[in-house]
Protein backbone atom coordinates (compact mmCIF):
# COMPACT_ATOMS: atom_id res chain seq x y z
CA UNK A 1 0.00 0.00 0.00
CA UNK A 2 3.09 2.43 1.15
CA UNK A 3 4.59 1.69 -2.68
CA UNK A 4 1.44 2.48 -4.39
CA UNK A 5 1.22 5.98 -2.66
CA UNK A 6 4.43 6.42 -3.08
CA UNK A 7 4.71 5.86 -6.56
CA UNK A 8 0.99 7.80 -6.90
CA UNK A 9 2.44 10.89 -5.38
CA UNK A 10 5.77 10.90 -7.83
CA UNK A 11 3.44 10.51 -10.67
CA UNK A 12 1.60 13.36 -9.64
CA UNK A 13 4.37 15.38 -9.28
CA UNK A 14 5.87 14.60 -12.52
CA UNK A 15 2.41 15.56 -14.07
CA UNK A 16 2.48 18.99 -12.46
CA UNK A 17 6.03 19.74 -13.24
CA UNK A 18 7.22 22.31 -15.97
CA UNK A 19 8.03 20.64 -19.43
CA UNK A 20 11.49 19.78 -20.23
CA UNK A 21 13.58 20.43 -23.45
CA UNK A 22 12.73 16.84 -24.45
CA UNK A 23 9.01 17.52 -24.05
CA UNK A 24 9.51 21.03 -25.82
CA UNK A 25 10.96 18.75 -28.64
CA UNK A 26 8.39 16.63 -29.22
CA UNK A 27 5.75 18.93 -29.39
CA UNK A 28 7.07 21.65 -31.71
CA UNK A 29 7.85 18.27 -33.87
CA UNK A 30 4.00 17.68 -33.70
CA UNK A 31 3.62 20.90 -34.67
CA UNK A 32 5.31 21.37 -37.46
CA UNK A 33 3.92 17.87 -38.38
CA UNK A 34 0.29 18.95 -38.29
CA UNK A 35 1.06 23.04 -39.16
CA UNK A 36 2.91 22.14 -42.17
CA UNK A 37 0.28 22.75 -45.27
CA UNK A 38 -3.00 23.00 -43.21
CA UNK A 39 -5.38 25.36 -43.24
CA UNK A 40 -6.30 27.85 -41.05
CA UNK A 41 -8.17 26.28 -38.75
CA UNK A 42 -5.69 23.52 -38.79
CA UNK A 43 -2.94 25.99 -38.04
CA UNK A 44 -4.80 27.58 -35.36
CA UNK A 45 -5.19 23.86 -33.53
CA UNK A 46 -1.97 22.85 -34.36
CA UNK A 47 -0.81 26.19 -32.21
CA UNK A 48 -3.27 25.75 -29.21
CA UNK A 49 -2.00 21.69 -29.14
CA UNK A 50 1.77 22.71 -29.29
CA UNK A 51 1.03 25.27 -26.19
CA UNK A 52 -0.13 22.21 -24.27
CA UNK A 53 3.43 22.01 -23.50
CA UNK A 54 4.44 25.46 -22.47
CA UNK A 55 7.92 25.28 -22.53
CA UNK A 56 10.12 28.76 -23.77
CA UNK A 57 10.76 26.90 -26.72
CA UNK A 58 7.15 25.95 -27.65
CA UNK A 59 5.94 29.77 -27.15
CA UNK A 60 8.90 31.76 -28.53
CA UNK A 61 7.73 29.16 -31.59
CA UNK A 62 3.88 29.63 -31.79
CA UNK A 63 4.13 33.42 -30.82
CA UNK A 64 6.05 34.30 -34.07
CA UNK A 65 2.82 33.59 -36.01
CA UNK A 66 1.35 36.87 -34.10
CA UNK A 67 3.31 38.72 -36.77
CA UNK A 68 3.48 36.39 -40.19
CA UNK A 69 0.29 34.42 -40.51
CA UNK A 70 -3.10 35.07 -42.12
CA UNK A 71 -5.72 37.30 -39.74
CA UNK A 72 -7.88 34.56 -38.73
CA UNK A 73 -4.63 32.53 -37.00
CA UNK A 74 -3.23 35.43 -35.55
CA UNK A 75 -6.43 36.15 -33.85
CA UNK A 76 -6.61 32.12 -33.01
CA UNK A 77 -3.35 32.41 -31.77
CA UNK A 78 -3.26 35.49 -29.83
CA UNK A 79 -6.29 33.94 -27.92
CA UNK A 80 -4.72 30.86 -27.56
CA UNK A 81 -1.53 32.42 -25.73
CA UNK A 82 -3.84 33.99 -23.07
CA UNK A 83 -4.35 30.58 -21.57
CA UNK A 84 -0.55 30.24 -20.88
CA UNK A 85 0.62 32.19 -17.88
CA UNK A 86 4.87 32.25 -18.75
CA UNK A 87 6.79 35.27 -19.70
CA UNK A 88 7.07 34.19 -23.32
CA UNK A 89 3.63 34.65 -23.68
CA UNK A 90 3.31 37.87 -22.42
CA UNK A 91 6.34 38.98 -24.34
CA UNK A 92 4.87 37.54 -27.77
CA UNK A 93 1.76 39.11 -26.86
CA UNK A 94 3.54 42.46 -26.74
CA UNK A 95 5.73 42.50 -29.43
CA UNK A 96 2.78 41.18 -31.37
CA UNK A 97 0.19 44.16 -30.42
CA UNK A 98 3.11 46.53 -32.18
CA UNK A 99 3.10 44.72 -34.99
CA UNK A 100 -0.57 44.74 -35.42
CA UNK A 101 -1.52 48.10 -34.85
CA UNK A 102 -3.36 48.61 -38.36
CA UNK A 103 -5.57 45.21 -37.65
CA UNK A 104 -8.19 46.00 -35.62
CA UNK A 105 -9.51 42.55 -35.09
CA UNK A 106 -6.17 40.93 -33.92
CA UNK A 107 -5.23 43.63 -32.32
CA UNK A 108 -8.54 43.66 -29.97
CA UNK A 109 -7.53 39.45 -29.49
CA UNK A 110 -3.92 40.53 -28.23
CA UNK A 111 -5.30 43.38 -25.75
CA UNK A 112 -7.31 40.57 -24.41
CA UNK A 113 -5.34 38.15 -23.72
CA UNK A 114 -3.08 40.94 -22.14
CA UNK A 115 -5.56 41.54 -19.55
CA UNK A 116 -6.50 38.35 -18.79
CA UNK A 117 -3.11 37.14 -18.08
CA UNK A 118 -3.02 40.30 -16.32
CA UNK A 119 1.44 41.19 -16.64
CA UNK A 120 2.16 44.43 -15.63
CA UNK A 121 5.02 44.43 -18.63
CA UNK A 122 1.84 44.83 -21.30
CA UNK A 123 0.99 47.57 -19.59
CA UNK A 124 3.26 50.13 -21.29
CA UNK A 125 1.94 49.20 -24.68
CA UNK A 126 -1.41 49.69 -23.89
CA UNK A 127 -0.86 52.94 -22.59
CA UNK A 128 -0.06 53.66 -26.15
CA UNK A 129 -3.22 52.94 -27.79
CA UNK A 130 -4.49 55.19 -24.70
CA UNK A 131 -2.79 57.89 -25.87
CA UNK A 132 -3.65 57.17 -29.39
CA UNK A 133 -7.75 57.63 -29.11
CA UNK A 134 -7.53 60.22 -31.70
CA UNK A 135 -7.01 57.91 -34.28
CA UNK A 136 -9.99 56.45 -35.64
CA UNK A 137 -8.78 52.86 -35.83
CA UNK A 138 -6.94 52.82 -33.05
CA UNK A 139 -9.99 54.62 -30.79
CA UNK A 140 -11.92 50.63 -32.27
CA UNK A 141 -9.91 49.15 -29.59
CA UNK A 142 -9.46 51.54 -26.83
CA UNK A 143 -12.65 50.11 -24.79
CA UNK A 144 -10.56 46.94 -24.38
CA UNK A 145 -7.28 48.30 -23.14
CA UNK A 146 -8.93 50.11 -21.27
CA UNK A 147 -10.54 46.83 -19.49
CA UNK A 148 -7.14 45.14 -19.91
CA UNK A 149 -5.68 47.73 -17.68
CA UNK A 150 -7.75 47.35 -15.07
CA UNK A 151 -7.26 44.05 -14.80
CA UNK A 152 -3.46 44.27 -14.61
CA UNK A 153 -4.13 47.11 -12.10
CA UNK A 154 -0.66 48.24 -12.47
CA UNK A 155 -0.08 51.55 -11.13
CA UNK A 156 2.05 53.24 -13.76
CA UNK A 157 -1.24 53.02 -15.84
CA UNK A 158 -3.16 55.85 -13.50
CA UNK A 159 -1.51 58.91 -15.52
CA UNK A 160 -2.47 57.21 -19.09
CA UNK A 161 -5.78 56.89 -17.44
CA UNK A 162 -6.03 60.27 -16.14
CA UNK A 163 -4.76 61.54 -19.81
CA UNK A 164 -7.33 59.57 -21.64
CA UNK A 165 -10.04 60.62 -18.89
CA UNK A 166 -9.19 64.53 -19.37
CA UNK A 167 -9.33 64.21 -23.53
CA UNK A 168 -12.48 62.32 -22.98
CA UNK A 169 -14.54 64.51 -20.83
CA UNK A 170 -12.94 67.57 -23.04
CA UNK A 171 -14.24 65.67 -26.33
CA UNK A 172 -17.68 68.21 -26.67
CA UNK A 173 -16.75 69.01 -30.32
CA UNK A 174 -19.63 69.01 -32.65
CA UNK A 175 -19.08 65.58 -33.48
CA UNK A 176 -17.50 63.60 -30.81
CA UNK A 177 -15.58 60.47 -31.10
CA UNK A 178 -18.13 57.33 -31.33
CA UNK A 179 -18.81 56.06 -27.77
CA UNK A 180 -16.84 58.87 -25.74
CA UNK A 181 -19.58 58.38 -22.90
CA UNK A 182 -18.85 54.31 -22.62
CA UNK A 183 -15.06 55.27 -22.54
CA UNK A 184 -15.63 57.76 -19.98
CA UNK A 185 -17.39 55.33 -17.68
CA UNK A 186 -15.02 52.45 -18.41
CA UNK A 187 -11.52 54.53 -17.90
CA UNK A 188 -13.55 55.51 -14.37
CA UNK A 189 -13.87 52.27 -13.80
CA UNK A 190 -10.49 51.21 -14.12
CA UNK A 191 -9.08 54.29 -11.94
CA UNK A 192 -11.29 52.99 -9.12
CA UNK A 193 -10.23 49.14 -9.79
CA UNK A 194 -6.71 49.91 -9.61
CA UNK A 195 -6.67 52.51 -7.02
CA UNK A 196 -10.00 51.52 -4.51
CA UNK A 197 -10.80 55.81 -5.06
CA UNK A 198 -13.99 56.68 -6.46
CA UNK A 199 -14.30 60.21 -7.71
CA UNK A 200 -15.92 61.10 -10.76
CA UNK A 201 -13.65 64.07 -13.15
CA UNK A 202 -10.29 63.79 -13.88
CA UNK A 203 -9.07 66.40 -11.81
CA UNK A 204 -10.40 65.26 -8.71
CA UNK A 205 -9.13 61.97 -9.36
CA UNK A 206 -5.51 63.55 -10.10
CA UNK A 207 -5.65 65.44 -6.36
CA UNK A 208 -6.95 62.50 -5.01
CA UNK A 209 -4.36 60.15 -6.36
CA UNK A 210 -1.62 62.87 -5.30
CA UNK A 211 -2.93 63.01 -1.53
CA UNK A 212 -3.72 59.25 -1.34
CA UNK A 213 -0.35 58.02 -3.51
CA UNK A 214 2.21 57.17 -0.90
CA UNK A 215 -0.05 55.35 1.86
CA UNK A 216 -1.78 52.90 -1.24
CA UNK A 217 2.24 52.00 -2.51
CA UNK A 218 3.13 51.37 1.08
CA UNK A 219 0.24 48.65 1.60
CA UNK A 220 0.77 47.49 -1.70
CA UNK A 221 1.49 43.77 -2.52
CA UNK A 222 3.48 41.84 -5.11
CA UNK A 223 2.80 39.10 -7.80
CA UNK A 224 6.10 36.55 -9.30
CA UNK A 225 6.07 33.62 -10.82
CA UNK A 226 8.34 31.06 -10.72
CA UNK A 227 10.39 29.51 -13.63
CA UNK A 228 10.53 26.62 -10.76
CA UNK A 229 6.73 25.84 -10.61
CA UNK A 230 5.11 28.04 -13.35
CA UNK A 231 2.84 28.90 -10.58
CA UNK A 232 2.56 32.81 -8.75
CA UNK A 233 2.94 33.68 -5.55
CA UNK A 234 2.21 36.83 -3.54
CA UNK A 235 4.13 38.62 -1.24
CA UNK A 236 4.33 42.17 0.40
CA UNK A 237 5.89 45.06 -0.80
CA UNK A 238 9.16 45.08 1.53
CA UNK A 239 9.52 41.38 1.00
CA UNK A 240 12.31 39.68 -0.92
CA UNK A 241 11.70 38.23 -4.42
CA UNK A 242 11.32 34.68 -4.64
CA UNK A 243 14.52 32.99 -5.93
CA UNK A 244 14.24 32.08 -10.18
CA UNK A 245 11.11 34.12 -10.14
CA UNK A 246 9.55 36.62 -12.69
CA UNK A 247 7.75 39.75 -11.20
CA UNK A 248 4.18 39.87 -13.01
CA UNK A 249 3.30 42.86 -11.07
CA UNK A 250 2.21 44.91 -8.20
CA UNK A 251 -1.00 45.46 -6.92
CA UNK A 252 -2.37 48.81 -4.80
CA UNK A 253 -5.77 46.67 -3.99
CA UNK A 254 -6.41 43.39 -4.03
CA UNK A 255 -8.20 42.40 -7.02
CA UNK A 256 -11.84 41.53 -6.45
CA UNK A 257 -12.60 37.67 -7.29
CA UNK A 258 -14.57 37.10 -10.50
CA UNK A 259 -18.23 35.53 -9.21
CA UNK A 260 -18.05 33.36 -12.62
CA UNK A 261 -14.71 31.82 -11.45
CA UNK A 262 -15.97 31.17 -8.13
CA UNK A 263 -18.57 29.01 -9.71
Amino acid sequence: MNTLILITALFLQDASAPPTKEDATEALREFREAFNGGGENVRVDAAKDALGTPHTDVIKTVGKLLTKDTERVRIGVALALGEVDHPNSVQALNTGLRANLKTSSVLAAIVTSQGKLGWESSAASLHILLKDVGKEDIRAVVPDAIKALSAIGSASSIDPLLDLLSKLQNNRKRNPWKGTKNMKNDAIAALKAITGGKEKNHMKWRAWWKENQKSLLSGATKTYWSWETHQREDTGIRDKAPKESVLVGLRLVAKKENKKEKK
